[in-house]
């Protein structure tokens, strides 16, 4: 019996406009009702979400969880207290940054509430600013100001994923055997610590709250949700989910994320 669902946000629950259709939330909320969790596991950060755990009625609510940063962060939404905190190394973080530079790459950095965003361009801009209005553009990459800081995600971004999966060849060996390497949105490589994933987060999260993982329904799309789809009891997708993805799934929604499929996805395996 499902008792918790995980499921992605961009290009899973939301909307392509960004927002959870009413159909969706109406599922979510006869699920909450009886007694199933919904936690959000997102690459986005905490901050970035605020609108959505309102729209979900799980904003500032005690024994509601986020897993944010891919898995490098399970909060726990009253007072944003912090269970899971698993940060970069500060060394193997510079080496990412530097070699984005060097690749004249666009490059984001991570601490648990700001993203700073180094050689942004103009449709990045658009689609960060969207997500989070305060993200820090810098001007410049200078990167001192991080040093003390701690540091949990770092991101590529292109337009061309296969441009994206190539730099793969172009990391040392210290950074591969220092992070944990995941894509999504069609746009981002991302690095979190070893060990580090959406699956890992949930792992943690089921022993915090005692709950089996064969209890566990996971939803997403893309290559950064396969561990937890994997790992979960139930993993499903979303119908504009990447093929790779679908291979793994025990349950392809026929239906996109425009068309409600996470409500098609609960209807069948919760409701």
């Amino acid at each position: 019996m499902i008792q918790l669902i995980v499921c992605d946000l961009d290009e899973t629950l939301l909307t392509s406009d960004k927002k959870i259709s009413v159909k969706d939330n109406d599922a979510i909320q006869k699920a909450r009702a009886k007694g199933v969790k919904f936690v959000c596991a997102t690459g986005r950060g905490y901050s970035y979400i605020d609108d959505i755990l309102i729209t979900l009625d799980v904003y500032n609510k005690e024994n509601e969880y986020v897993i944010s940063n891919n898995g490098a962060i399970i909060t726990e939404n009253k007072n944003s207290k912090e269970l899971s905190f698993h940060k970069l190394s500060n060394v193997i973080a510079e080496k990412i940054i530097e070699l984005g530079f060097e690749l004249n790459l666009c490059v984001q950095v991570f601490t648990s509430k700001d993203v700073y965003s180094f050689n942004t361009n103009e449709d990045e801009k658009k689609w960060l600013l969207m997500f989070k209005k305060d993200a820090v553009l810098c001007n410049d990459n200078n990167i001192d100001f991080l040093k003390d800081q701690e540091i949990v995600k770092v991101m590529y971004q292109h337009a061309d994923m296969n441009v994206l999966f190539s730099l793969e060849s172009k990391l040392s060996d210290e950074i591969k055997s220092n992070t944990t390497i995941a894509y999504s949105s069609n746009r981002y490589m991302e690095f979190t610590a070893t060990g580090i994933s959406k699956g890992a987060a949930l792992k943690e999260l089921t022993q915090l709250l005692d709950i089996p993982l064969e209890d566990a329904l996971a939803i997403g799309d893309n290559y950064n949700d396969i561990s937890m789809i994997e790992t979960a009891g139930i993993g499903t997708c979303v119908a504009n989910a990447h093929e790779d993805i679908k291979k793994v799934c025990d349950y392809v929604s026929p239906l996109s994320h425009d068309e409600n499929a996470v409500a098609d996805i609960l209807e069948k395996f919760v409701l």
